[in-house]
């Protein structure tokens, strides 16, 4: 909508008159009376109802309102006395006292009555708690005008402060101030302009933190009571009030400014609780709290028989020894047990953590169990909380592209997954064979399998990027067609036949080689050097089979 400031030209209704008596001969002219006009109530605020009526209208015949004389608002039509009516919604426009005008479009006839308009806001939510956020909607205000809001005549505008727009409307929020139980006038004010609202201020309740298991403690806070009142705290219907008496402030809250209530988690059932408040008045508010169930977890998994697993645990009684069984089988470490080792026990936060070798080689699916011990000895009391372990055999990575490795398990399939998941690394190289060690333990597969790039060589120094890392080497020896590699993890022979020369930056001052008991000439070198080079296809490719291989923890 725009701002019209137009008036009615009666010159121009003069013209239609004339039209109409002109152009329309049958016009029932019986109607001699002139149109009236009324409107009930002859002042309300903007969206509310109203009902505009008159009198001595043509029979049937059409009638239009209109705001100041010009803009078009209803039109209804006359009953075979003349008399009409009709309910409007009043239009959003800047407060102020209005004509309406009722227009007979047959006879031409019309008449005004003034009609005042006045400003309305309304408020989302209409009730809450300190530091809610509340949404402010109003109407029929000055246009183009800055805007306070008052919350029981303390200003709460926001910043930067808020203007309406040139219909006089507007939209901001504010946040509730600290205030006791209530209800409050919210204001608008707008230059001369201004209305209220009530809104109501309800207790509310914070807990810190929100979960947690029993022995653990919570700290709650209140906002919305009644001032200087004793508060009450329970959880779970268990009366946890702490014996310093908690009391509010003169502003309804307590430990905002003050003692906050301070209590340990009895013991309860695992789950979500209520935390209630109350003060002597009758107030009260409540909040959860929740108890969570004690879970165990284990990485990796599959796993190989003999390789090293982690076991994870949360919502543990606090500070509290934890026995770990692998199907029958206790699992610690017997320095851990004999020293009562930290390890064995949840931290002050209920989390746990072990890691030990998986203590069989057989395939299949095991149980691990976590027990709260008993009170005399280390004997499993009451169980916490189990997880399956899925031990294979023979793992077979068929393919490694794009650092995605192709791995085929015993019993369960063929899987994808990425050689940083499972923290794949070169160990050792021996012949054809290479071992790489991976979550699921040492594996063994052929040198064809790892892609091995010679990036660079300087003088007889080798280095060699795969897709499991860098490898640096040393020629060792030419023999024939083949030239022995040394580098940290074990030794690589590259055929010459199959080298090409597209390494960049190769020196040709290679040092003599006296393990081969070859002396290598500058020119011989030179062709080793190029060779080396395309060793990238050559030597190259992956692995043959695999084996898994768990030799020591990881």
């Amino acid at each position: 909508m725009k701002s019209i400031e137009l008036r009615f030209n009666k010159k121009k209704l003069l013209l239609l008159a004339v039209l109409t008596s002109t152009l329309i001969f049958t016009v029932d002219r019986a109607r001699a009376s002139p149109l009236t006009i009324e409107v009930t109530p002859t002042r309300a605020t903007v969206g509310s109802i109203v009902t505009i009526s008159g009198r001595h209208a043509a029979f049937n015949s059409e009638v239009r309102i209109y705001l100041d004389d010009t803009i078009f608002l209803a039109t209804t039509t006359s009953d075979e006395k003349g008399g009409y009516s009709v309910n409007l919604t009043v239009p959003a426009v800047p407060s102020a006292t209005y004509s309406l005008s009722a227009l007979d479009v047959e006879t031409g006839h019309a008449n005004t009555t003034d009609f005042t308009i006045d400003p309305v806001i309304y408020l989302t939510p209409e009730s809450g708690s300190f530091n809610d956020t509340v949404t402010v909607e109003g109407y029929g205000f000055r246009g183009d005008w800055p805007i306070d809001i008052l919350f029981n005549d303390t200003f709460v505008t926001p910043w930067p402060r808020p203007w309406t727009n040139f219909l006089g409307s507007l939209k901001a929020k504010f946040q509730v101030p600290l205030m006791p139980n209530g209800t409050y006038p919210v204001t608008v004010r707008v230059g001369s302009n201004e209305t209220s609202k009530p809104f109501s201020i309800v207790p509310k309740i914070t807990a810190y933190p929100t979960s947690g298991s029993p022995g653990e403690f919570a700290i709650v806070f209140g906002s919305g009571f009644s001032p200087s009142a004793n508060i009450s705290i329970s959880f779970r219907s268990i009366n946890v009030t702490p014996n310093i008496s908690i009391t509010t402030a003169s502003d309804g809250s307590f430990g905002m400014n003050g003692m906050p209530a301070i209590f340990f988690i009895p013991d309860v059932p695992d789950g979500t609780h209520l935390i209630n408040a109350s003060d002597e008045t009758g107030n009260s508010a409540t909040a959860p709290f929740t108890v969570p169930s004690a879970t165990l977890a284990v990485a990796p998994n599959p796993a190989v028989g003999g390789s090293i697993i982690t076991v994870t645990g949360s919502g543990f009684p606090q500070n509290i020894p934890v026995l770990l069984y692998f199907d029958n089988m206790l699992v610690f470490d017997l320095i851990d047990l004999l020293t009562f080792s930290e390890a064995l026990q949840a931290d002050e936060y209920g989390s746990y953590e072990y890691s030990f070798v998986v203590p069989v080689t057989e395939p299949g699916v095991y149980t691990i169990t976590a027990y709260l011990p008993a009170e005399s000895a280390y004997t499993p009391s009451e169980e916490l909380a189990s997880t399956s372990l899925t031990v294979i055999d023979n793992p077979l990575i068929t393919e490694i592209k794009d650092k995605i490795a192709t791995i085929i398990i015993p019993d369960l399939g063929e899987i994808k997954t990425s050689l940083d998941t499972i923290n794949a690394e070169l160990v050792s190289i021996d012949g054809e064979i290479v071992t790489v060690n991976t979550t699921l333990g040492l594996i063994e597969t052929d040198l064809e399998t790892i892609q091995f790039n010679i990036t660079e060589i300087h003088g007889n120094t080798v280095t060699i990027e795969t897709e499991l890392g860098t490898l640096e080497g040393e020629i060792t020896s030419i023999e024939g067609d083949l030239a022995t590699i040394q580098t940290d993890l074990g030794t690589v022979k590259a055929t010459m036949s199959n080298m090409q020369d597209d390494v960049t930056g190769v020196q040709t001052d290679v040092a003599d080689v006296r393990e081969s008991q070859v002396s290598l000439s500058t020119s011989t070198l030179a062709t080793l050097v190029f060779a080396l080079i395309g060793a990238v296809a050559a030597i190259v490719l992956l692995v043959m089979h695999i084996r898994v291989m768990m030799k020591s923890r990881r």
